[in-house]
């Protein structure tokens, strides 16, 4: 259990004790010694038993502290150093000892180290120049502020430093000292962390596509060792590019980098490596790939003359070489639909300009021109102006006109192309209007237009006009085309309102979100437009309506609740009025919950309820949310959901305040909460309630004891007592019992009177009050008779006490009942009427109604189990209770020892069970033996584990004398012995003799069956068994065959069957005789006999079949024989018998056998009949011949042509472009089929070797049975149905397979940019024609600026064939570009051909203002002028002047002609060349990029003449 402490002071007496408690361990450290006593110690020890006799004891020992010098050493993981990551933890653990214990102090690299707390940064702002990149160097705490030191374990000191950095390398150095010496111990501490950055990057031998780039290493190697460094470069002219891995496995600090592109801008950065990772970059200074000298500079706009149908003269000028000589020119074309430019001379040209022959005519062409030197081609030249390849043209012919629309002020015309163009594009059209009743045409038009409508103005309302419209091309303007006479007047329609698809069905959308509601309205005149919402007004303040044309759209931003409802939009003009509406739904989350109050409150709960919100958000109601908090807290907790208008909260401390929120809730979410409180949790103040469960506990002649549990509630305050009142039968009062409060739930009410019955109540009573009374109790006041009870009282579980012999056994119990009843005690339902000291019985009385009593038996013995019964009787009847007592023994000895089976060396010892196992289960027998030819001889264990009651004992000693004992043993020991009668071992006969010879009956390759007679001489006891052995012939062994010996003869007799011999191998057996003495001497060997098979004969093969014939031959075929005869078939014989032939000839000898079951007979007659029939052959010989078959005539056998095509679907195969199409098909047919393929598709066909029509890049593999087409790259145009045809004398076949080749879709057409703004334009285009073969997913449109290469992605994708492009950029220029999606990738795309600018749409100007005449002489006049009040989106250019001369006599045309034959840039100009005294009238047009503007207002007529006037 422990040890005990204890000392002695010398000189003193009396030993004292050091350790209060037990110590269990060998060791412990005494305390509370005076410094410089001399001690003795000894120990003892202690068990349950009792306290150990002291040990020896120690000498003295003086308590002074040990003198030691201070020593220090290092774990033993630090003895060679410590390399720890950057951000790993640095542990440094020492182990320190000396006396007296030793100051630590830490040093690194020699100076002492102290832990610091964190100190406060000031954070410092230094403003940096513009542009200029701002690092951030990382924030680090200092190393004290990072260490820690703890010594608070005597003997150990550990240095701490967390989130290490590469700074904190060095020598670590503790330092211990005391008045005894000094120690030291250092670690050599490595943080291992990333490189620094490479320095001095420089740049050597620039070209225009490659570099050489140096460095030198970093400074800070970073603890490990540089492994290799890493080269990346980045084009510096786009930001958004990133950086690109040159090389990563560089040992060296140069490098010559290759593939840059000439004229970029390149940043390059290396990066240092080593077994941590890489560091922070060196980035170079940009540099630009390019070589000393440059290329030529582009050549100016080249001039295309001399057009004709198929050539164009093209010249240019001799641009600057930029340091090395031009050596020649090349020239490209372009067809200007098209985006691919072409090289026109296959050499450089000297010359400064070329005849490009070889034009389609028809086709406009642009060129350009790159100059060339030894830095290579330069820029190309602008593109020339586009030239037709075609022969001089002739004016084009009439357009087609008609009037589209009229309005009171305006004429829509719209008309057809002319049918003939004159040889040329038309570039422009003219359209001229005359009044009925005037002969003069005005022209409307002041410039050609291109596109075929317009609208006449400045005509009048109800006058008749004809119309007429001219073409132009590059021969002038043709013949017109001219109108019916059209009047001038507004048409009338009535108004028509649609709404939008997607608003038609109903709005459904969720509050906060926004309500648009678009329609289209039309009707002439136009119509009024008004929306209003029914049952209710529009909400001025929210509501926007947008009327641009014929749209109107309602829009509501941030929709509320209030906004539901039935929105009419109403158009009306003269001609009617029409109406549409549709249903506007806005859901939300439900409104605030009503009416929330409290309904009951106590210490423990609160009962709440409210009423349903009035605005259910568009949705029924599914819940609510109940949560509450601590008043003072801020956090809403324990959230309750509930489907009810009321919630029961229950959990509340007694005196605490609480606050509550309910949120309703429906399927778009929870509602506002509503708050409630503070609510105190206390019950509310009042009397208790009454007492609970009021009965009576027992009772006398003249008194009663009643009895009560308090009530559930105390009101508020606590119970001061309780108050009983009686009332007899027949009173009617009630009287108070006790005078004083009763403060127990438990009362004794006395002087009652015997046989009357009294009814009793007990109320309950607190400061606030009496509770109303308990239920009543009436009882009859007399002496109770209990009928009797029996408790026992036992130490262990159930009712069955086990004991060990000898140990005691109690069996106590309680006994109730009234009258006091009668106990006894029975023992297996025997009474027992006397006591004994080996069985006690005892009984007490404990009150009237109560006794105890005890059986006891002090020391049991197995004769005391059994079954013990207490009995406890009154005239109210009997109870009992029975106890089951198992008492457990040793067994009893065993029983009737014999010795049987009696032989040289053994004997068999039988015995019976104890009649008494102890109450336990015999576990086992002990068996001995001894000597008893001897008197004093000792007991050898035989067994200790015998089971049986029947053993075997051998190894006996031959015709000695034994005697046996035996022992019972259970788990509680062992039982006496039983003796056995003295025998003398020995044998009572002798061995068997030798059987008879064995002889082999049958044998296979693997067994023999051997047989023998049994011996004549048994040796007096009958056979018990055989033994057999075999050996091969010649050897020398003998092996045994049977692993257990052969006891029952067969019908047949003596015999076993010999398994798993050697084939070939010849075999000897013998066998041996058994008996109870042991085994008999070996019979005489059988003759020797060869393990092998019997041979015969095989049966005979099937009768054979005819599998093929042709006119001279016939195929048979035929099943093996059903038996071999124990040889394999070597092969076949056939014989046929020709017709009328009783004889059969032999197809093959004997020395030619058909090794199958199947042969072709050759070399027979056509139309002849034949019979045939087949034997089979083996080592034996010749089977019987199998069944003939029916008479076979030879001729041809004719099939049709069968086809099965080998591939997944029969008739439908799909692939990707760019993989192999592989049609396999097998053919069938009797004889062998023609097999041709053809192919009906868009792939150009050719025809192939064997009559194949098929695609040029088809190839086609056929062998008899076989055909194959395959074309190793497939593209789109090979989609289509392919058709393989087999044909033969007995028919034709032809088999179909539809190829669908599945590619990225082709360009989509029509690509057009319109709406162009500053900073959107739209394009719109139509589907590709090929979708390759998949639907259409998408488009990805992309632009670039003219001076950008990269093209950006402007959308993820879009579904239909326009898109708005936002972002651009004002006034750059863009190409744009369009491509087709399907599953299978982006296709070609469509290119936009001229650029496009962003900008606002330009028109031309306004006409110029305030024309006035200024100095007139005799062939001049000065104009001036005013600009535009409106330029039209750009700046007016220049000015036209143009005069008109008046005819009087109306022999000359009067048409207005051009004056200035240069630009007029400023606002005035004189007109000259005029006609002395002729009459002019004048105007001015404005004119931008857009054109002319319309005519400024006529000046004149005025007379030429010197004067000097003005007007």
């Amino acid at each position: 259990m422990g040890y005990i402490i204890e000392k002695l002071a010398k000189g003193k007496e009396r030993w004292e004790r050091c350790n209060d408690y037990l110590v269990p361990l060998l060791t412990y450290p005494v305390k509370g010694l005076e410094e410089g006593k001399e001690y003795q110690f000894r120990v003892r020890a202690e068990n349950a038993a009792g306290i150990s006799e002291p040990s020896r004891i120690t000498p003295f020992v003086k308590a002074v502290d040990p003198i030691d010098a201070p020593k220090v050493f290092l774990a033993a993981n630090l003895q060679s150093g410590l390399e720890v990551k950057r951000g790993d933890e640095i542990i440094l653990e020492a182990h320190i000892s000396g006396s007296p214990y030793p100051s630590i102090t830490w040093l690194r690299n020699d100076e002492v180290v102290r832990p610091e707390e964190i100190k406060k940064r000031v954070t410092t702002y230094t403003r940096k120049k513009k542009g200029e990149a701002e690092e951030e160097e990382p924030f680090q705490l200092s190393l004290p502020e990072r260490m820690s030191i703890d010594n608070h374990k005597e003997g150990e000191s550990v240095l701490s430093v967390r989130d290490s950095i590469r700074a904190d390398h060095g020598t670590f150095t503790i330092k211990v000292e005391n008045d005894h010496g000094v120690a030291k111990a250092s670690c050599e501490v490595n943080v291992l962390d990333t490189p620094g950055p490479p320095i001095n990057f420089v740049f050597e031998d620039v070209r225009k596509n490659s570099v050489i780039c140096k460095w030198e290493p970093p400074l800070d190697d970073g603890g490990s060792e540089i492994l290799n460094y890493v080269l990346e470069k980045k084009d510096n002219t786009k930001a958004e590019m990133g950086w690109v891995t040159v090389s990563s496995t560089l040992r060296h600090c140069k490098f010559h980098v290759t593939k840059l592109i000439e004229g970029k801008e390149y940043l390059f950065r290396v990066l240092a490596e080593n077994r941590v990772g890489s560091g922070p970059p060196c980035v170079s200074k940009p540099m630009t790939a390019k070589d000393p000298f440059s290329p030529p500079d582009p050549p100016n706009k080249p001039d295309v003359q001399d057009v004709t149908s198929n050539s164009m003269l093209v010249k240019w000028n001799e641009p600057k070489d930029n340091g090395s000589p031009i050596m020649g020119y090349w020239i490209e074309k372009r067809e200007i639909n098209s985006t691919h430019w072409a090289r026109v001379n296959r050499n450089l040209v000297n010359a400064l300009e070329i005849k490009v022959e070889g034009l389609l005519e028809g086709l406009t062409y642009i060129f350009r021109v790159c100059a060339e030197n030894a830095a290579g081609p330069g820029k190309f030249s602008p593109p020339s102006d586009p030239k037709t390849a075609q022969d001089p043209i002739m004016p084009p012919g009439p357009p087609i006109p008609r009037v589209a629309d009229t309005s009171s002020t305006s004429i829509e015309l719209e008309w057809e192309p002319p049918a003939y163009n004159g040889g040329g594009d038309i570039t422009g059209y003219h359209v001229y209007k005359q009044l009925m009743g005037v002969n003069e045409w005005s022209r409307c038009t002041e410039k050609p237009i291109k596109v075929r409508q317009y609208t006449v103005k400045e005509v009048r309302e109800g006058a008749d006009y004809k119309l007429r419209v001219t073409a132009l091309n590059a021969a002038g303007e043709g013949p017109p085309g001219e109108t019916e006479p059209v009047t001038v007047a507004e048409p009338k329609e009535p108004p028509t309102v649609e709404l939008d698809v997607s608003v038609k069905a109903g709005i459904q959308i969720m509050a906060g979100q926004t309500i648009k509601i678009p329609a289209t309205v039309t009707g002439r005149p136009t119509p009024t437009i008004v929306w209003a919402v029914e049952e209710g007004e529009l909400d001025k303040e929210r509501v926007m309506i947008e009327n641009v044309g014929t749209k109107s759209e309602l829009t509501i931003k941030n929709a509320l609740r209030k906004d539901h409802g039935r929105y009419v939009i109403t158009a009306t003009n003269s001609s009617g009025s029409k109406s549409a509406g549709t249903r506007v739904e806005v859901f939300d989350v439900p409104g605030p919950v009503l009416d929330l109050k409290p309904v009951v409150t106590n210490r423990k709960m609160c009962l709440l309820n409210w009423s349903d919100p009035e605005d259910d958000g568009g949705s029924d109601i599914i819940g609510f949310i109940v949560e509450r908090k601590d008043a003072k807290m801020h956090t809403w907790r324990l959230a309750i959901d509930t489907e009810r208008s009321k919630c029961d909260i229950t959990g509340l401390v007694e005196g605490q305040e609480y606050k509550f929120r309910v949120s309703a809730k429906n399927k778009f979410g929870t509602g506002p909460p509503v708050e409630i409180g503070p609510i105190l949790a206390v019950d509310p103040l009042g009397p208790p309630t009454a007492p609970e469960r009021f009965m009576y506990t027992e009772r006398t002649k003249s008194t009663i004891t009643l009895d009560w549990k308090p009530p559930r509630s105390d009101g508020g305050s606590p119970v001061l007592g309780y108050i009983v009142e009686k009332r007899r039968h027949d009173s009617k009062d009630y009287e108070r019992v006790n005078a004083r409060l009763c403060p127990t739930t438990s009362l004794l009410v006395e002087k009652l009177d015997e046989l009357h019955m009294y009814e009793f109540r007990v109320k309950a009573v607190n400061a606030i009050g009496e509770s109303e009374p308990s239920l009543p109790l009436n009882v009859v006041i007399q002496d109770d008779e209990v009928p009797p009870t029996v408790t026992l009282r036992l130490a262990v579980r159930g009712d069955t006490i086990k004991v060990k012999a000898g140990e005691p056994v109690n069996i106590p119990a309680d006994v109730t009942g009234l009258p006091m009843p009668k106990i006894e005690w029975d023992k297996n339902e025997v009474l027992i009427d006397q006591t004994s000291s080996a069985l006690k019985i005892t009984k007490e009385e404990v009150s009237r109604s109560e006794a105890k009593t005890e059986l006891s038996l002090p020391a049991a013995v197995r004769d005391d189990k059994g079954t013990y019964t207490v009995k406890a009787s009154n005239r109210l009847g009997t109870a009992f209770r029975n106890v089951h007592v198992e008492v457990y023994d040793r067994p009893s000895p065993p029983r009737n020892l014999a010795v049987s089976d009696i032989k040289a060396e053994s004997c068999y010892l039988t015995w019976d069970a104890p009649l008494d196992n102890g109450g336990s289960e015999i576990t086992h027998y002990i068996i001995e033996k001894r000597d008893a030819s001897r008197k004093k001889s000792e007991w050898e264990e035989v067994s200790k584990s015998a089971v049986e009651r029947r053993f075997g004992v051998w190894n006996l000693a031959t015709n000695e004398k034994y005697q046996f004992r035996v022992r019972a043993v259970n788990k509680y020991g062992i039982s006496d012995e039983c003796l056995s009668e003295k025998v003398v071992i020995k044998d009572p006969y002798g061995l068997p003799g030798p059987p008879g010879k064995p002889k082999i009956l049958d044998r296979t390759r693997s067994s023999m069956l051997v047989t023998w007679e049994p011996p004549l001489n048994n040796g007096g006891s009958p056979i018990t068994g055989y033994w057999l052995e075999k050996r091969e012939v010649g050897g020398v062994y003998w092996s045994r065959v049977n692993r257990a010996p052969v006891t029952k003869p067969s019908v047949k007799g003596l015999e076993y069957n010999v398994l798993r011999l050697a084939e070939g191998v010849e075999y000897q057996f013998r066998v041996m005789a058994e008996n109870l003495a042991g085994i008999g001497p070996p019979s005489e060997p059988s003759d020797p006999a060869l393990a092998a098979d019997p041979i015969f004969v095989p049966g005979p093969p099937s009768c054979p079949e005819v599998k093929d014939k042709t006119k001279s031959s016939v195929a048979l075929a035929w099943k093996p024989p059903q038996k071999d005869g124990g040889s394999p078939i070597k092969g076949y014989i056939v014989e046929m018998q020709d017709e009328g032939s009783t004889d059969w000839k032999k197809v093959n000898e004997g020395d030619k056998l058909f090794p199958t079951c199947e042969c072709v007979i050759p070399n027979l007659k056509e139309l002849r009949k034949y019979r045939f029939r087949v034997k089979a052959v083996n080592a034996a010989g010749e089977s019987e011949p199998s069944p003939a078959t029916s008479e076979i005539l030879v001729q041809d056998i004719l099939e049709e042509p069968e086809i099965f095509l080998d591939i997944g679907a029969q008739d439908f195969l799909s692939c990707r472009a760019g993989t192999t199409i592989k049609i396999p098909a097998v053919i069938k047919g009797r004889p062998v089929p023609k097999t041709f393929w053809e192919f009906e598709g868009k792939a150009k066909t050719t025809a192939k070797e064997g009559g194949h029509n098929v695609p040029e890049e088809a190839q086609v593999e056929a062998t008899d049975t076989r055909s194959v087409i395959i074309i190793p790259e497939c593209n789109r145009s090979h989609s289509g149905r392919y058709s393989i045809t087999a044909k033969n004398k007995a028919g034709q076949k032809t088999v179909h397979v539809r190829v669908n080749v599945l590619d990225v879709p082709g360009p989509p057409k029509d690509l057009k940019v319109s709406d162009i703004t500053r900073g959107s334009c739209k394009l719109s285009w139509k589907m590709p024609d090929d979708d390759g073969g998949d639907r259409i997913r998408g488009y990805v449109i992309e632009k670039r600026t003219i001076d950008g290469k990269a093209w950006t992605k402007v959308n993820a994708n879009c579904g239909s064939t326009s898109f708005v492009v936002p972002d651009l950029i004002s006034g750059q220029e863009y190409f744009f570009r369009v491509r087709a999606e399907n599953r299978f990738g982006v296709g070609p795309p469509a290119e936009t051909i001229q650029r496009t600018t962003a900008r606002d749409p330009i028109h031309p100007p306004d006409p110029p203002i305030k024309l006035k005449i200024g100095l007139v002489t005799k062939n001049t006049v000065s104009l001036t002028w005013k600009p535009p009040k409106n330029d039209g989106g750009a700046p007016v250019t220049h000015y036209n002047v143009e005069c008109l001369r008046w005819d009087r006599t109306g022999e000359v045309k009067e048409t207005w002609k051009q004056c200035n034959r240069r630009d007029v840039e400023e606002t005035k100009y004189t007109v000259e060349d005029l006609v002395e005294g002729g009459e002019y009238e004048f105007r001015v047009k404005a004119v931008n990029i857009a054109g002319p503007s319309r005519p400024s207002a006529t000046v004149g007529p005025l007379v030429v003449k010197d004067q000097t006037c003005k007007y």
